[in-house]
């Protein structure tokens, strides 16, 4: 299956290097740090000498532990930190290596939890303007959906002027192979950070278990929101539990629902250049990737008799020519039937709540 490697061109890294980190913070004497694997880099949205810390190279979960508890070891050497609402904490996750509708799966298992994830985040995140949730910016969904049925991978949303403050940065996709996520402000102690490592790979996870995105909503509508919350955040549902729990995930399934039921669009296969080597400094290198034709760059073009000329991010290769397809292949599937069968499944969820409802049931369980 098409991984997103096969698409975009960035510096590779080895699936075991999965997390990388951005981590604001205010104070005196921050830029006079040096702590190993973190290099620093000013920040004109931060006030009192501020400095963002950013990690030189992905890390594995555990190396990424490590490091957060000594850039946290050196706040507190520095002894006049000041974690203000300014300062937020961006987690990337390794995506290269996924397959295209795994990430689709992943973005929106992700928004169907948004709403969760950013209240356990802190008040100050909330419709924060430099995390946005899909609640309060929702033309990223219907990117999304633009560009898993028309183009089959992402295209509108790797740009980066439009949509990298939303709290799930997918211009990150284009540009490091990887899904930003912005939601948590820098706490002043590392346990918060390692918590939400921890949590975007379950989500991750739990989204590779499923074949499409749809089957969020039907497990969601066959066990509950509460339940259904509890088997997908597993340790951490915990953490994530608060008052109205089951409304909050209701919306967001209803908010995604659309995406979540959008045929993803079938690539035809990238065109091949030179190979491009993959970034080790292990003994056990993975061999050379393949380098593919640049999606994202930018192409001139006349559209019909108008006379303006127009630019478009070109994002897939151009497809090669379809031959015709034997007789035995299957019926491709009817756009119609499938967005019958998603009213279905909506109806049904929706007549659950309110029996649910007239009945008294439990929020939050």
């Amino acid at each position: 299956m098409t991984q997103i490697k096969d698409y975009f061109r960035f510096p590779m890294w080895p699936p075991e290097n999965i997390i990388g980190l951005e981590v604001e913070m205010e104070g005196e004497g921050l830029m006079g740090l040096n702590i190993p694997v973190w290099r620093k880099d000013g920040d004109g949205s931060l006030r009192g000498h501020g400095v963002e810390f950013i990690l030189e190279h992905p890390l594995s979960k555990e190396d990424a532990y490590k490091a957060v508890e000594a850039l946290y070891q050196g706040f507190k050497e520095a002894n006049k930190i000041k974690p203000s609402n300014r300062c937020g904490v961006h987690v990337h996750v390794n995506c290269q290596w996924m397959e295209i509708g795994q990430v689709f799966n992943y973005v929106t298992l992700y928004l169907i939890l948004e709403d969760l994830i950013l209240k356990w985040c802190g008040e100050d995140r909330e419709g924060n303007l430099f995390c946005l949730r899909a609640k309060d910016a929702e033309w990223l969904l219907y990117s999304l959906i633009g560009d898993k049925r028309d183009v089959g991978i992402f295209s509108e949303t790797t740009n980066r002027r439009m949509y990298k403050y939303a709290s799930i940065n997918i211009a990150a996709i284009y540009y490091y192979g990887s899904l930003e996520f912005r939601a948590l402000h820098t706490p002043s102690s590392p346990k918060p950070v390692k918590d939400f490592i921890s949590l975007l790979l379950r989500i991750r996870e739990k989204a590779l278990e499923v074949k499409e995105g749809r089957d969020f909503i039907s497990a969601c509508s066959a066990r509950g929101e509460t339940e259904w919350a509890r088997e997908i955040l597993g340790p951490h549902f915990n953490m994530l539990r608060c008052e109205g729990m089951d409304h909050m995930i209701m919306d967001g399934v209803r908010r995604i629902q659309a995406l979540a039921y959008t045929p993803l669009k079938d690539l035809s296969p990238p065109k091949r250049r030179k190979p491009k080597r993959m970034i080790d400094e292990g003994e056990d290198a993975v061999e050379d990737a393949e380098e593919v034709a640049a999606p994202g760059r930018l192409v001139r073009y006349n559209a019909g008799e108008v006379q303006n000329v127009q630019w478009q991010r070109l994002v897939a290769p151009i497809p090669e020519p379809i031959e015709e397809a034997p007789d035995d292949a299957p019926e491709p599937p009817n756009p119609d039937e499938v967005y019958r069968d998603a009213m279905r499944a909506i109806e049904r969820h929706g007549e659950r709540m309110r029996v649910r409802d007239r009945l008294g049931g439990e929020e939050g369980g």
